[in-house]
C-alpha cells in the first residue's frame, strides 16, 4: 500500500512538472561553449516581447546577443495562437561562463522562464 501511494505521488509530481513547463517560455540547456541562446514554448509572436537576462542583468541586442542574416545561429519563429516556436539568438564564444544563470521574459504576456544554469562542458 505504501509503495502504491508513493508511486501515485511520484506520478502526480511528474505530471505537474510537465504541465508547468507548457505555460511559459523554456530555455534549452546551455553549456558555456555554446554559441546561441535557444528558447522554445513561446506564445507572443512579436520578437520584441522577449528579453534575455544573464545573472539578473538584461542583455542588449547588438551588444550581448545578435540577430540577422549575418548570424547563422539566429532565428525567430512563433506560429500564431499556439504555444511553440523557436528563438535562437547568436552569442560570441566566451560570453557564457559556467554557473551563469539565464532567464527569458515575455514582457507582453508577463511570463518568465525557469532559470537555466550554464554548465561546464570542458574536459579537465
Amino acid at each position: 500500500m505504501k509503495k502504491l501511494l508513493l508511486l501515485l505521488m511520484f506520478g502526480l509530481t511528474l505530471v505537474k512538472t510537465g504541465l508547468s513547463q507548457v505555460n511559459k517560455p523554456v530555455l534549452d540547456l546551455k553549456k558555456f561553449t555554446d554559441r546561441s541562446i535557444v528558447v522554445r514554448q513561446m506564445l507572443s509572436t512579436d520578437r520584441n516581447c522577449y528579453e534575455f537576462y544573464k545573472n539578473g542583468i538584461k542583455l542588449i541586442e547588438g551588444q550581448d546577443y545578435f540577430m540577422g542574416a549575418g548570424y547563422a545561429n539566429s532565428f525567430f519563429y512563433v506560429g500564431g495562437g499556439t504555444r511553440g516556436g523557436f528563438y535562437s539568438a547568436a552569442i560570441e564564444f566566451g560570453f557564457l561562463k559556467p554557473n551563469d544563470v539565464l532567464v527569458v521574459k515575455d514582457v507582453c504576456l508577463n511570463e518568465t522562464s525557469d532559470p537555466m544554469i550554464v554548465s561546464d562542458d570542458y574536459v579537465y
